[in-house]
Parts: structure tokens; C-alpha cells; sequence
């Protein structure tokens, strides 16, 4: 979608490095005999499914129930510390904003907080 995409911007979290997320991206690449496409996704959704099974074995299915606990929770993942804050955003988190030039993904700033 290069055409599409030109002169978009758009921002993701700056994945913090830690071991668990190695070791989890290892086994990745270990089971599909090939490296996770986007090493940030890859790890924010083995986190997501983790903690929404928090959130369901503590408060149950009631959705409701889920945004108020995830409201609460400082969990401790793969990728590190994660809490939201009012805007249900990631806190403490950087993140880099990026755009299409060219056909060509190219930073535009790192280090950004929302």
C-alpha cells in the first residue's frame, strides 16, 4: 500500500528490550521456522493475551468489569511495566513517529510522548 501510505504519519510505542521478550521472539522463529514479521506486535499481543486472562480469572467475562480492572493494573509482561492512562494509552511509553516518503518508511522523531 505504498501509494496509499504516502506522506501518512503514524506513531508506535518503542518496544523496551528485555530477555522475556528475546527468549519469546526465539520460540517464535524456533516454531514457524521464520522470524516474527514485526518483532513489536508480536510481543505486545502475547502480553494483551495475557493480561486479559488476568483481567477475566480476577473480575470475570463482564466487560465492563475487565476496563475497570485493566484501569487499575500495573502487569509485568514480556515487554515490560504496562498501565494505561486516562486516554486508555499505554503508560510510560515513548514512541517514534514515523511516514511514508517515497515508497520508504522514515522516522520522523523519536523519544515522542502523547
Amino acid at each position: 500500500y505504498k501509494e496509499l501510505l504516502e506522506e501518512v504519519f503514524s506513531a508506535d510505542f518503542v518496544l523496551e528490550s528485555t530477555p522475556e521478550a528475546g527468549n519469546m521472539l526465539k520460540r517464535y522463529k524456533e516454531k514457524h521456522n521464520k522470524p516474527c514479521p514485526q518483532e513489536n506486535i508480536c510481543v505486545v499481543v502475547y502480553d494483551a493475551i495475557y493480561l486479559l486472562t488476568e483481567a477475566i480469572d480476577n473480575v470475570g467475562e463482564d466487560p465492563i468489569k475487565i476496563k475497570n480492572y485493566l484501569n487499575t493494573v500495573q502487569y509485568q509482561g514480556i515487554s515490560g511495566t504496562i498501565g494505561f492512562d486516562e486516554f486508555n494509552d499505554r503508560k510510560n511509553a515513548n514512541y517514534s513517529l514515523f511516514t511514508m516518503k517515497n515508497g520508504k518508511v522514515m522516522q520522523v522523531q523519536t523519544n515522542w510522548i502523547p
